[in-house]
């Protein structure tokens, strides 16, 4: 058995046979720089990483609500708050920080 064929059957057996469904498009030399490359995975723990990103998927999303908080309104600036002075301060900020970098 070739080494493509047995890459064949371990990524059909891994579930990642769609990998080679462009093998035909590639030249010769292309075929094996690919073909060295695959041979080199880990088909198993390919196979292991895939089904527990699936099942990771199919699940709720953790979610960080019991544990994140909203930024207290005193470490943020506000339009609306804030005296005309600061604003004036921050308005020189960004131009400063944006000079030169817009073309």
């Amino acid at each position: 058995m070739s080494r493509l064929e047995q890459l064949q059957r371990g990524l059909d057996s891994a579930g990642q046979a769609h990998v080679l469904r462009f093998w035909s498009e590639l030249s010769e030399e292309q075929q094996e720089v690919f073909l060295q490359d695959l041979v080199l995975l880990d088909l198993q723990r390919l196979k292991e990483h895939c089904e527990a990103a699936s099942r990771a998927a199919a699940g709720p999303a953790p979610t960080l609500d019991r544990v994140m908080e909203p930024v207290p309104p005193e470490i943020t600036g506000s339009v609306t708050r804030s005296d005309p002075e600061s604003l004036t301060r921050w308005e020189d900020e960004g131009e400063g920080q944006n000079r030169n970098r817009v073309v």
